[in-house]
Parts: C-alpha cells; sequence; structure tokens
C-alpha cells in the first residue's frame, strides 16, 4: 500500500509492479502528481510546482523510456545555460568559467582572492554541525556567502543559510574540506576517485516535456492504472496480523484496506499523522519538520513590453540586494513553446524561509508586488497579457541544523516496523529526481523484506 501519489509514492508504486508485487496507491485528490501540475492557458504554458527537471541519473532517463516519454522530453535551449544575479539593483550574468570569474563585477578583487586562499584554511575540527552560512563564511568570506550561496540556497531551497545545514545541504563539499581539508583541493581531486565508464553517471542536462513537467507523473499514473484510487485519504494506519490495515476516507464512505507493507509517501506532517499511534517519537520528529512558504506569480507578456533580453534562464536575488522576490525563470527562453508568438512568460517567487508573511497576501497584492519588481530590473513597461498566482503555505521541507539527527531519530523509532517505509523529499534530496531514485531504492528494500511474490 502506497499512501499518497506525488511523484515519490507514483515511483514506489511502479518499481514495486516492476517487481511483480500487487500496489495499491491512495491519493486524497483528484488527480496524481502532487505539485507537478502543468497548465496550458491562451498558448502559455503555466507551471504550478517544478518548471524542469534537472538529472545525471541513467534511472530517471531509463524511466522515461519506459513510460514512452522519450520523444515527448525537451532539452533546455543552450541559452538557458546563462544565469544572472543581482548586483546594486543591476542584473549581472554570473561566470560560466574561470576568465569569466577574473572578469566578472560581481565579485570584488578581494572576495576572489579570499576565495583563492580557501585551501589554506584551517578545517573545521569541533565536529559540531555548521550551518550553511556559517560554513562558507568560515572557509570563503562574508561576499561569497551574500552573492554567491545565498541566493542559491533561496532558489532551491527558499530557504535561509543561517538556519540550513551544511551537511544535509551541501554534504560533498563537507566531505571535500574533511577528507582533503580543502573544498577546492576535495573538488580539484574528485576526478581521482572517477567509477568505472559503466558507472559513471551522465552529464547533468536539464530538461521537460512538450506539455510540461506534469506529463511525468500522469504517465506513471496511466501506468499504474487500476492499482491507483483517487480521492482516497489515509486516516488510519494499524498493524495486523504480518501485515497491515489501512483506512480511507473516500466519497462512498471509510473504506479498509489490507496489505502486506505500507509506504507513507504523504508529506512530513501527514505522515506524522498515522504515526502518532505506532511511533510517538517518529511522529514527534516529523512533525517538526520545518517548511518554507511560497507564492508562484506567472506572467505572459508582449516580448515588446520586456526591456531585458530575457536571454539566460532567469536570475537570482540576493537578500542584501533587498527585493521581495526570490528569484524569476523565464520560461519562455528555457523552453520551446512556453508562450505564443510574439509572448514571453516568467515565472517569479516570493516568500520563502525568510519572508514567509508574503505567501498569506491575497493573489491580488503578490502579483502587484511581483510586476513593480520586474518594471524596476527586467524593464517591464506593458501590462501582462495572462497572471497566474499560486501559493503553497508548505512548499520546500527545510534541512535545518539536526536534520539528520532528526531523520536518525526516525529510522531508530520505525526499527520494530520493517514493512513500514517513508519516503519524500523531506527526507534526503528536495528534487524531483532524488525523490524518484530515492522512492525506486525504498521500494526494493520493502520488497526484499516481503517473501516470494503476490
Amino acid at each position: 500500500m502506497i499512501v499518497g501519489g506525488g511523484i515519490s509514492g507514483l515511483a514506489a508504486a511502479g518499481r514495486l509492479q516492476e517487481l511483480g508485487r500487487s500496489v495499491r496507491l491512495l491519493e486524497p485528490d483528484g488527480r496524481v502528481g502532487g505539485v507537478m501540475r502543468s497548465e496550458r492557458v491562451e498558448g502559455f504554458l503555466f507551471e504550478h510546482g517544478p518548471t524542469s527537471l534537472m538529472t545525471n541519473h541513467r534511472e530517471v532517463f531509463g524511466l522515461c523510456e519506459r513510460l514512452g516519454l522519450a520523444e515527448r522530453r525537451v532539452d533546455a535551449n543552450r541559452s538557458a545555460r546563462r544565469r544572472y544575479l543581482m548586483k546594486n539593483g543591476r542584473l549581472c550574468p554570473l561566470p560560466l568559467g574561470p576568465i569569466d570569474f577574473v572578469r566578472t563585477t560581481l565579485w570584488s578583487g578581494g572576495a576572489k582572492l579570499r576565495l583563492l586562499a580557501e585551501p589554506f584554511i584551517a578545517r573545521n575540527r569541533s565536529g559540531e554541525e555548521e550551518s550553511v552560512g556559517q560554513f562558507v563564511t568560515r572557509r570563503f568570506g562574508r561576499e561569497l556567502l551574500d552573492y554567491g550561496f545565498d541566493p542559491f540556497v533561496s532558489g532551491v531551497y527558499a530557504g535561509d543559510p543561517a538556519h540550513l545545514s551544511m551537511q544535509s545541504t551541501f554534504s560533498r563539499l563537507v566531505e571535500w574540506e574533511r577528507r582533503r581539508g580543502s573544498v577546492i583541493r576535495g573538488a580539484l581531486m574528485s576526478g581521482r576517485d572517477r567509477p568505472r565508464e559503466s558507472e559513471r553517471p551522465m552529464p547533468r542536462r536539464l530538461f521537460s516535456f512538450k506539455e510540461g513537467v506534469a506529463e511525468l507523473p500522469l504517465a506513471m499514473g496511466r501506468l499504474l492504472g487500476d492499482a491507483v484510487r483517487c480521492g482516497s485519504r489515509a486516516i488510519r494506519l494499524r498493524p495486523q496480523g504480518d501485515g497491515w490495515l489501512v483506512e480511507a476516507e473516500e466519497a462512498e464512505g471509510a473504506r479498509q484496506y489490507g496489505a502486506s507493507a505500507v509506504m507513507l509517501a504523504a508529506p512530513a506532517d501527514g505522515a506524522a499523522a498515522l504515526l502518532e499511534p505506532l511511533a510517538p517519537e517518529a511522529a514527534r520528529a516529523l512533525g517538526a519538520v520545518p517548511y518554507a512558504p511560497i507564492a508562484v506569480v506567472f506572467f505572459g507578456f508582449q516580448r515588446a513590453d520586456v526591456g531585458h533580453p530575457l536571454d539566460g534562464f532567469g536570475c537570482l536575488l540576493p537578500g542584501r540586494e533587498g527585493s521581495r522576490l526570490l528569484g524569476s525563470l523565464w520560461s519562455s527562453t528555457i523552453f520551446p513553446d512556453r508562450a505564443p508568438a510574439g509572448m514571453v512568460a516568467v515565472t517569479n517567487y516570493l516568500g520563502g524561509a525568510k519572508r514567509p508573511e508574503l505567501v498569506e497576501r491575497a493573489e491580488s497584492e503578490l502579483a502587484a508586488i511581483a510586476l513593480e519588481e520586474l518594471r524596476r530590473w527586467l524593464g517591464v513597461t506593458g501590462a501582462p497579457r495572462l497572471t497566474r498566482v499560486v501559493r503553497r503555505p508548505r512548499a520546500i521541507p527545510q534541512y535545518v541544523i539536526g536534520h539528520e539527527a532528526r531523520l536518525r531519530a526516525i529510522e531508530q523509532s520505525l526499527d520494530k516496523w520493517p514493512t513500514l517505509a517513508l519516503i519524500g523529499n523531506y527526507l534526503r534530496g528536495v528534487s524531483v529526481p532524488d525523490c524518484i531514485v530515492q522512492a525506486r531504492a525504498a521500494a526494493d528494500r520493502v520488497a526484499a523484506r516481503l517473501p516470494g511474490r503476490s
């Protein structure tokens, strides 16, 4: 039994079917996919959640092929390699290589020298967990935090580097410092540890599908067929013999399902509510997982009404710049057919861990805030031809300091239930590809604990 029909639940269910297991997936909404929803409106393609997929996992590309989506996939335009960062109220392109880094005005000469001095900075020997802000300031200096890591953290996690755990968000950098004494030295030497050719990951690729990212979960749902039951909300979970009994609320009334194993793919708070009677320690830890709220404001403009060339993926806005936006993605530049001819599509984000109160404002006010910002630094003059606003009060889980300890506490609390598993983006990866890979691995572990094939 899979509880939750977001990308994690779908990936786990699909993998279990591949292994020959009988699967049932319960989804409280009327459709699968969770926040992965794509909407075509007046010729514009609007993404309610993730706008693209970035991965080098062969497993993800293999899944797309098995779902018949290989021909539906569209890779990002080459111009999407360019990213912009705001500095002193102006958008500046991020350097794409060493020569660009030397020439860029995004960082002062002192900040560049501080970066070059990183191999000579003593490693952290205290053993204490550091925040992203603490680690980056110690190793690279404050300017690289403010105009490097801070906007990146806002763009990926909508988070605050003062609270996010470095170990849980950038574990590779922590490991490089631990093993090599330096992040730069670790990056340069990492090539020596490359796996065999057959084991190497594919080059990283940014892609979507012709009608948006929602094509992926919808195709997964179609493949599962009758195994998916939408409009079914799990409200109670209890052990029964060697298996489980799941009680759900459905339009026809309460219904009970028996299962040999259960995988909870609900958000952390939903999983906590189901686990409270069984594993109160795990429930408390899950209930303490913080989420950052986000408001998505999508605009469709006439091309002539936007002064900026929009010649890139989009822009990130450092907190020190005082913008009320976290960032802006230029959707019609990244992928084809995201806007009608003569139009452009721009997706903007507000809120996050630093400004959560913004998400509570009326949709009209959120649109007005975003439009005011775009007029100032994108040179927008005319009114948008299309406006869409989506608010997500619990959008992205925050891997704050203590996250790994929290996960260990959850795992220890669930040790006595070997046929009960948790999957989701609040564990060890917020991206869609991370969720897919980890959910399929969890499905393998659960299947291995069950006798025979059903």
